[in-house]
């Protein structure tokens, strides 16, 4: 009944062209590039927020039989949508990547690869609840979801530190502007 809501494949094929980093030549650094990757880094410190609310939710699910089917289901296809959510974003981010600062290429480099951990085991949870509707207290699963919600929490550590440098670089910027202009 629920398999069209945890069809999975939409899931791997959106990340995996986010994790090969591209090592193009450089570019000019410029402050409009660095702004639009801060502004890609908070929608992405927002998904992951989101995603580690439905990781921790699936991960609070203790007792066989409750919740349903249904809101495991549920809370597997959201969280599902906010991991090829971010891969849209991080793709935005990777086509940024030869023109943005080192510090946010390292970041870059450091969200695509959670972001794919997190969608590893996003998938392998859906596939395992997908197939075994009745045995989502099996330690094989318990472990995809653990595995997805420390992933999850640790995208959104990396997320919120990038959000924070950038916000910082801003600051600087802006103070290094009034300098010069007295």
């Amino acid at each position: 009944m629920y398999r069209h809501i945890l069809f999975s494949g939409i899931l791997c094929a959106s990340l995996v062209a986010v994790v090969t980093p591209s090592r193009a030549g450089s570019l000019p650094k410029s402050p409009a590039i660095q702004r639009k990757a801060a502004r890609i880094f908070q929608a992405v410190q927002s998904e992951a927020r989101q995603a580690r609310d439905h990781a921790d939710n699936l991960e609070s699910f203790r007792t066989p039989g409750e919740p349903s089917w249904n809101v495991v289901a549920a809370q597997l296809n959201d969280l599902r949508a906010e991991v090829n959510d971010m891969a849209g974003r991080l793709q935005r981010l990777e086509r940024l990547r030869s023109r943005a600062t080192r510090r946010q290429q390292a970041e870059i480099d450091h969200l695509s690869t959670r972001a794919q951990l997190l969608a590893n085991y996003t998938a392998d949870a859906i596939t395992f609840a997908d197939n075994n509707q009745h045995d989502l207290w099996n330690l094989t699963y318990r472990r995809y979801i653990a595995d997805a919600d420390h992933d999850a929490r640790m995208l959104e550590r990396t997320a919120d530190h990038a959000v924070e440098r950038a916000k910082l670089d801003r600051e600087g910027r802006q103070s290094g502007n009034l300098r010069t202009a007295s």
